[in-house]
């Protein structure tokens, strides 16, 4: 089991006792030379696609010289599927029922906390010295494989608890989403105007990347379905551009930043005090077409090249993007 903490004079005092990484059989006989308490923990985490290899990290939280983690014992996650049915509306309108595969990876299993005394010089409880709640920071790691085929782990955060003498229950619901997108206020976008959109954006594993508003306008063929005529969006390399069709135009190009009668005037990747905030900026063209558009905010969670799924090496997008969009009227 390892031990990592926050900052330098923990750190130097931890290599005063020659403690900085321990072995799991060492880390627990150690806890059980302080009479450490476990407690019960169940977990169910949803989200995720069948047949994955994942595991619970386990930390809790330790104040001898400031605030550090120390990582109990992981625990393997078990699968557990269920069919539903589920009532859907189509783009169309129409009303239908569909069946929907639920899968969740569980695990209960006792873990220590914090003890209230201890021999060990490290293990000081938060609460006890006031700095802080006693906490257990729960997350998850997923088995996969890099570009050269070697295996890979995918980590991420699942929940923070505090050390319940009674026992802990966690249910978490892992997700790569659009969380908030600025509405237009009346519902109406002038052309010749600019115009500026926040949207906040957030993924439980992976890192957030490619983020985009997309304008779409109602199809001419299909009552009920939207197409892009135009997007603006980041590329990976830190850029900001817009696109139409086959056509893309980016800032720091010389002339007229705009592709579809949309004119890119301003991408802010970082907005002070919103971490994870994208700020567009936008002007509609005069010969952008008038009537009804929709905006949607979406971006694309990292990925792994392939995960461990039913035992193979198998390239799955682990958490599609859940899109958030609203409807304007173009003037």
């Amino acid at each position: 089991m390892n031990t990592r903490f926050v900052n330098r004079p923990l750190a130097r005092h931890l290599a005063r006792h020659h403690i900085r990484r321990l072995t799991a059989a060492a880390a627990l006989a150690l806890l059980a030379a302080s009479g450490a308490q476990a407690v019960p923990v169940t977990v169910a985490i949803s989200g995720l696609p069948p047949g994955l290899a994942a595991t619970l990290t386990v930390k809790r939280n330790v104040c001898p010289d400031g605030m550090g983690w120390i990582d109990n014992a992981p625990q393997a996650l078990s699968e557990t599927s269920q069919t539903v049915i589920e009532r859907v509306t189509t783009p169309l309108g129409q009303t239908i029922f569909r069946s929907r595969l639920v899968t969740r990876y569980t695990a209960s299993f006792d873990t220590p906390v914090t003890p209230a005394s201890s021999p060990i010089a490290f293990e000081r409880r938060c609460s006890t010295l006031g700095m802080a709640d006693d906490l257990f920071q729960f997350g998850i790691q997923v088995q996969g494989f890099n570009a050269g085929g070697q295996a890979a782990k995918l980590s991420g955060f699942v929940a923070q608890t505090l050390q319940s003498p009674a026992g802990v229950a966690v249910n978490a619901a892992l997700a790569a989403k659009t969380n908030s997108f600025t509405a237009v206020n009346g519902g109406a976008l002038a052309r010749s105007m600019v115009h500026t959109l926040d949207a906040n954006f957030g993924a439980s594993l992976g890192t957030v990347q490619g983020q985009r508003l997309d304008l779409q306008r109602p199809s001419a063929l299909i009552p009920g379905l939207f197409g892009t005529v135009a997007s603006l969006f980041v590329r990976p390399d830190g850029g900001a551009c817009v696109q139409a069709g086959a056509s893309t135009h980016c800032l720091g190009e010389p002339g007229l930043v705009a592709a579809g009668g949309v004119i890119l005037r301003g991408l802010q990747r970082s907005v002070q005090g919103q971490p994870g905030t994208v700020r567009f900026q936008f002007e509609l063209m005069q010969n952008f077409p008038t009537g009804t558009l929709r905006l949607r905010a979406a971006a694309d969670a990292s990925d792994l090249p392939a995960y461990l799924v039913d035992g193979a090496a198998q390239a799955i997008q682990l958490l599609p993007w859940q899109a958030l969009d609203q409807t304007v009227t173009v003037q």
